[in-house]
């Protein structure tokens, strides 16, 4: 659904197909929370502003005159969305140093999604620009391309803070769980 489809889609909503709307919508709904939840850790947010990118999309619609990826148009709707959140509460995500080193705190969450925890709260210390990078990248699989076009970087801009980005988490989680990689 890239480029043309893209075009076409948008056309057919213009015209009032619901039915264009809830294929972009069924589409996209689940890797933008997905993106929005790494972003923000908070759940209910997270699904508010995935409602407020679609809405803005649909209000905003008959304005969009060229338009290369629906796509990327809501992840950068998506990526402001979460970015002004973070900055209306004046506060990054954090988690404590106790809370990430404590042995009892540890071996009371040793379970399957273990490292999906440990990967949230390293995330989580990241900065924004490197988190929605990696998240972009690693998560929704979104080209070097789309990424650039969300976040208004270069290409080569994109790949050189990926690359940094990759280097700090890995450096985070050295620093608080070792070579402990299960």
């Amino acid at each position: 659904m890239e480029g043309t489809n893209d075009r076409e889609i948008i056309e057919r909503i213009r015209n009032g197909d619901e039915s264009a709307f809830e294929e972009i919508y069924e589409r996209l709904k689940l890797p933008l929370y997905k993106f929005c939840l790494r972003m923000i850790s908070d759940e209910e947010t997270a699904f508010d502003i995935v409602h407020d990118v679609f809405l803005k999309f649909y209000e905003r619609l008959n304005t969009i005159d060229q338009i290369s990826s629906v796509s990327s148009l809501l992840f950068k709707i998506a990526r402001n969305k979460c970015l002004n959140y973070l900055r209306d509460k004046k506060e990054k995500v954090k988690i404590e140093e106790t809370e990430i080193i404590s042995e009892d705190n540890l071996e009371r969450k040793i379970d399957l999604n273990e490292n999906t925890k440990r990967l949230q709260r390293i995330l989580n210390l990241l900065d924004e620009d490197y988190r929605e990078i990696l998240i972009l990248r690693e998560w929704n699989n979104l080209s070097y391309n789309e990424i650039a076009e969300i976040t208004g970087l270069t290409v080569p801009a994109v790949k050189s803070k990926l690359f940094k980005a990759r280097k700090k988490l890995v450096e985070i989680f050295k620093k608080y769980y070792g070579d402990d990689i299960k």
